[in-house]
């Protein structure tokens, strides 16, 4: 069965937590009328050595700054925890 569903356009933040300059955030923007803005912390960054506190730390403050920024669109970063693909996936 085939459900006709509105397109939208995903961004998804990983490194680059910037609104300014940021490509694939302005293509999506051009193209979609809809855009979900998302971060996923990611489970297996949580056990990845070469990452800290201060480093999730510094990426939870930069969020909460992108979505300061966000507020005058009234818009945010949708942010949840898991592994990517489940948190993408549709059902």
């Amino acid at each position: 069965m085939h459900i006709n569903r509105e397109s939208i356009g995903v961004v998804w933040f990983k490194r680059d937590l910037r609104l300014h300059d940021h490509a694939p955030l302005h293509i999506a923007l051009k193209e979609n009328k809809k855009v979900l803005l998302i971060y996923v912390f990611e489970n297996i960054l949580a056990k990845d050595p070469h990452y800290s506190q201060r480093h999730f730390n510094f990426i939870k403050q930069s969020l909460i700054d992108l979505n300061k920024s966000l507020e005058v669109l009234d818009t945010k970063v949708f942010i949840t925890q898991g592994d990517l693909l489940k948190v993408l996936s549709i059902q």
